[in-house]
């Protein structure tokens, strides 16, 4: 190899280099930011909305009902355009659900047309309000974090993708910390509402290159065909045990955390909670 063609394969290599680096940030930061948003919207908007039907603890557990089938709903999504679609086709598609999302986000501080009159019933009312204000945004970031984490198993083969999950948790717990120590003394419900807007537009930009990416790498070595399959075939497949254990172990958990708000929200009156904003 000629020393001219050697620095220009050390110049390439090091350009390939600094863009994994970079789409690994986008991947980073977008999985991070959608975890956060996902926890953040559901204290804003159960809070919003408890003083609307006279601080019944119903609210609370409604709301919780909805967030977790939404969640699993997302997750279930991603496992679907993952095992049936290209990776083209899964882009597409997650750019078509990131628009409609980006849109709807402007309203997630519901109107007074939302507002209950009395005669309804207040659990359909409820998870009518949640699903037009924020179900497709909630639903878009549910499907982030196992679509992310599959994408980086094809961008970056042989490395473990789980990382971002527990980036994914540190993002939940900075959301959890920050909306009542640092959103609540500070802003107005519906300031807060406008910046979980500003942050969800924040995202679908950090997607949307995230995207970029993978459609840039698609033809080349991302393209949903025998790369995935043969790695999956290579993978031990999962016994009856272990199926019961991936569903069994987390529907406890999550009937677990409904349970304990319920009897939270009995237990103290649900109104105080309200009353600091």
């Amino acid at each position: 190899m000629s020393p001219m063609t050697a620095d220009a394969y050390a110049t390439s290599k090091a350009k390939a280099s600094s863009s994994k680096r970079l789409y690994l940030l986008f991947m980073a930061s977008t999985i991070f930011l959608s975890a956060y948003l996902l926890f953040q919207v559901q204290p804003l908007i159960s809070k919003l909305i408890l003083p609307w039907f006279g601080g019944s603890p119903a609210v609370w557990t409604t709301a919780m009902l909805f967030f977790q089938c939404v969640l699993f709903g997302g997750y279930a999504y991603s496992h679907a355009i993952t095992r049936y679609l290209s990776v083209k086709q899964q882009t597409f598609l997650q750019s078509v659900l990131l628009v409609a999302a980006a849109f709807v986000s402007l309203y997630v501080i519901p109107g007074e047309g939302f507002k209950p009159t009395g005669d309804e019933n207040p659990v359909r009312h409820i998870l009518f309000l949640l699903i037009c204000c924020v179900g497709l945004p909630y639903f878009c970031l549910a499907t982030t974090g196992p679509l992310i984490q599959y994408w980086f198993s094809l961008a970056f083969p042989g490395r473990s993708p789980y990382r971002l999950y527990s980036l994914s948790n540190i993002g939940s717990f900075v959301a959890l910390l920050s909306f009542p120590y640092v959103f609540e003394p500070l802003f107005e419900l519906p300031r807060m509402g406008s910046l979980w807007t500003i942050g969800f537009w924040l995202f679908a930009v950090l997607e949307i290159v995230v995207v970029y990416f993978l459609m840039r790498d698609a033809d080349s070595r991302l393209e949903h065909s025998a790369t995935f399959e043969t790695a999956a075939e290579a993978l031990m497949r999962p016994t009856i045990l272990d199926r019961v254990g991936w569903v069994g172990l987390p529907a406890i958990a999550s009937l677990t955390l409904i349970a304990a708000t319920d009897q939270t929200s009995d237990d103290f009156d649900a109104t105080r909670l309200h009353q600091s904003s």
